[in-house]
């Protein structure tokens, strides 16, 4: 499963491994020789106390220290480069996480879109004030668990994804889209039309829709482009229809599925392209959360707590992500081969029992 990786040249391994493929994490964990030599873990609670939480385990091999002297470029770009989309989109998982911690029934998704005849905002940060300025007076989200991420539209117009839970008392009864809750939150949006989307799933995946990054070796991208991929991607939705309404045989549904990734790759085509149209400050930062209703406690825990933490809950998945760094010598050339650098991360869902044992061990000393 671990990919081969050359000391010569600089390269980089991720997976995601599920429950099912435990094992095979500490095969790979075994053939990169890993010494752990440093690790954390954050407990995340919710507030409401009922819930149970969320142990994140993180297990480093090795940590970079040290000053490089240089103080880097600090010159303004005009628009954001894939460096900062790569830097929000880590944000925007980080905050994901937290969502973990709830019940499944209190969590959903949407997009909230402005209405062409009322005032329609220019920029991600006036959009996002908007949605806020609804949070604050709204019966059915908590604006104290909330992500918002603005976008551009097809026809120029800013729209905001989200991910939000429900107030305390409130539960989504079904996953339906047409159900009494879900229309009575849609019809609370004044500015325009709302759709959402209850229990909603692989907020991972979620958070690189949001924050699509454009290719190394992407194609400048304008507005004429742009339309041009639209038109391109309604055609190809248009076409799935067809083929939708012919008799239903294994080539028929092939070729469906085959136009839907055709249309999920000129759509992330959009997006990547559109990443770029926002202004590089400050105020017009096309995210913004509020988790102040969520609780994030850090045990500082040894190599061997961790692991002894690790069997309280179920697992959830884990990640590990391995990088190798070469040494070059500016005068000489010659490359040395570097440290690998890898951390392997834990998720594990804990019941309120088990958050309990886990913050008495923090108590009595078992860990600091």
């Amino acid at each position: 499963m671990l990919k081969t990786v050359d000391q010569n040249v600089k390269a980089s391994y991720v997976h995601d491994y599920s429950q099912s493929e435990l094992e095979i994490l500490k095969n790979d964990t075994t053939k990169l020789r890993l010494a752990i030599a440093d690790s954390t873990a954050h407990l995340l609670v919710p507030d409401n106390g009922g819930v149970g939480g969320m142990l994140k385990i993180n297990l480093y091999s090795y940590r970079k220290t040290g000053v490089t002297g240089k103080r880097g470029n600090y010159a303004k770009k005009k628009r954001h480069d894939r460096q900062y989309l790569l830097n929000k989109r880590r944000r925007v998982k980080k905050d994901f996480e937290f969502f973990q911690t709830e019940s499944p029934d209190r969590l959903c998704t949407g997009v909230l879109h402005f209405d062409q005849l009322k005032q329609c905002p220019k920029s991600p940060h006036v959009a996002l004030d908007k949605v806020f300025q609804w949070l604050d007076s709204n019966n059915y989200l908590d604006p104290n668990k909330f992500c918002g991420w603005a976008e551009y539209g097809d026809d120029k117009c800013m729209h905001v994804h989200f991910v939000a839970c429900l107030k305390a008392g409130l539960k989504f009864e079904t996953n339906s889209h047409h159900s009494e809750l879900v229309k009575a939150i849609q019809s609370s949006w004044p500015f325009g039309k709302a759709s959402v989307k209850p229990h909603p799933y692989q907020l991972e995946r979620l958070a690189n829709y949001w924050v699509a990054v454009p290719e190394v070796d992407q194609k400048p991208y304008g507005e004429l482009s742009d339309s041009q991929l639209v038109a391109l991607r309604d055609s190809i939705a248009h076409e799935v229809v067809q083929w939708q309404n012919l008799p239903d045989t294994p080539q028929n549904k092939g070729k469906v599925e085959e136009l839907k990734d055709r249309k999920k790759e000129v759509q992330k085509q959009i997006k990547q392209g559109r990443a770029t149209w926002y202004p590089n400050n400050n105020k017009d930062n096309p995210y913004r959360s509020s988790l102040s209703g969520f609780q994030s406690k850090k045990l500082n825990v040894t190599t061997s707590q961790a692991r002894a933490l690790a069997r309280l809950g179920k697992f959830s998945h884990a990640k590990l992500s391995a990088k190798a760094l070469t040494n070059v010598n500016p005068s000489t050339g010659e490359i040395s081969n570097g440290p690998v650098l890898a951390t392997v991360s834990l998720f594990l869902k804990l019941n309120p029992e088990e958050v309990q044992q886990a913050l008495v061990l923090q108590k009595s000393g078992e860990v600091r």
